[in-house]
Formats: structure tokens, sequence, C-alpha cells
């Protein structure tokens, strides 16, 4: 359970502090006004809605994906959208970024997948709480550490919170293996006991 509310926490957490400070980040790197900004806005998030489209209907349901796999999924995409918000020298590159970024709306999906199947039923409502407080706790958290981040390194390394997210969404592609391979041995003993 503390390895998703952290997983919780570095998925929303960055999403808020970037979501904060694109625009600042756009304006000054690409010169983009609000119209230009609002444009590749809309289709990062068509993409990545699409992506969680995909993911669900083709990867998990076809595929038989298990959610630890699609959250793996979603950070390395994430991770590769950051890498090139951060070294983008012109817009048309940064609107790659938002190609690469097609995946990372599965990873709530799959967290909260994760989640209602590690808890009972009756503790659903509780557990939901839990995450609406930790989402609370990132927007505050991240928003702070990512607008400080942005005019510390302002003139330096502009993009250097996607590199921190980048970071996050290595150390949650961990979490999301320990994951899977906790569940691998929980489903090993579980089919040893049946037999």
């Amino acid at each position: 359970m503390i390895a998703i509310i952290f997983l919780l926490m570095i998925t929303y957490g960055p999403l808020q502090g970037e979501q904060n400070i694109m625009y600042l980040y756009t304006r000054l790197k690409f010169d983009w006004n609000e119209k230009d900004f609002a444009a590749f806005y809309a289709v990062q998030f068509g993409l990545q809605i699409f992506g969680s489209f995909l993911a669900l209907i083709f990867l998990v349901k076809y595929l038989k994906w298990r959610d630890e796999t699609l959250g793996i999924l979603a950070f390395a995409s994430s991770m590769l959208a950051c890498g090139v918000y951060a070294f983008a020298y012109k817009g048309t590159i940064f609107y790659l970024g938002a190609v690469f970024d097609l995946f990372s709306g599965t990873a709530p999906i799959a967290m909260r997948s994760l989640i209602s199947k590690l808890v009972h039923a009756h503790e659903l409502g509780k557990t939901n709480s839990v995450f609406g407080i930790c989402e609370l706790l990132a927007h505050l958290i991240f928003t702070t550490l990512y607008i400080t981040l942005y005019s510390k390194t302002l003139y330096i390394i502009p993009g250097a919170m996607f590199l921190i997210t980048s970071v996050l969404k290595c150390l949650g592609i961990v979490i999301f293996i320990w994951l899977y391979r906790h569940s691998n041995r929980h489903r090993k003993h579980k089919k040893e006991i049946n037999t």
C-alpha cells in the first residue's frame, strides 16, 4: 500500500508541478503565446486520452497486460516525453514530446486497479479517501518544489523540472517492477496451495 501511495505521489505531483509552469517554460523557450500553448495542451491531452483508450482496449483486453506492466509503460512513456520536453530547442520538437507522452495517462488507471485488487471491498472508501489526501499533498509539495526549481534554474537549465520528473518516474518503474515480482510470487504461492 505504501508503494502505491508513493506511486500516486510521483504520478500526480510532477503533473501538477509541470502544469503550473509549463506555459512560462514554453513562453521563455519558444516564445509561445496563450494560443500556441493552448493548441499544444489540447494535442497533448488528446494524445493521452487516445493512448489510455488504446492501452485499455488493446493491451489490457486483448494482450492481457497486468496493471504493473501498464504502470511501467506509463512511466516509461512519461520519462521519454520529459527528456524531449527538457531538451527541445524548437516548438515542433516539443510537440514530439507529446507523442512520447501517449501512454502516461494510464498510470492512475493502473494504480487504482491495483489498489482495488489489494484491499477488501469494504475498505475501498477509506483507501480512496487516503488517495484523495495524497493527491492534495502531492499538489502542494510538487507545485512549491517545481516553482522554486524553475525560478532557480531558469537561465541555467530551464527544463530541469522535466529531468526531476524523469528521475521520479524511473523510481516509479522500479517500484512497479517490484510490485510485478511480488504479485508473481503471490500467484505462484497461491497456485501451490491450491494444488
